[in-house]
């Protein structure tokens, strides 16, 4: 395992160097970059379901804060 890096100590030209990231718009840093592969049937089936159920807690927590009784 990695040793663990200290925030408070870390500058922007070491997480460059640390993660390998790279500089992309003259702004925008990505550690990835296109093109990526095309996910299988099972792994677009996964990516659904946490699609719908990150969409269905966030609904949820909107109504929650509106003070909506949720019924069981």
């Amino acid at each position: 395992m990695p040793p663990a890096i200290s925030a408070s100590d870390l500058t922007l030209r070491q997480v460059k160097q640390q993660f390998s990231l790279v500089q992309v718009n003259g702004t925008t840093i990505a550690e990835w970059q296109p093109p990526f592969p095309d996910p299988s049937d099972l792994e677009r089936q996964v990516l659904d379901r946490v699609q719908t159920s990150y969409e269905l807690y966030t609904v949820l927590s909107i109504l929650k804060r509106m003070g909506a009784t949720l019924l069981p």
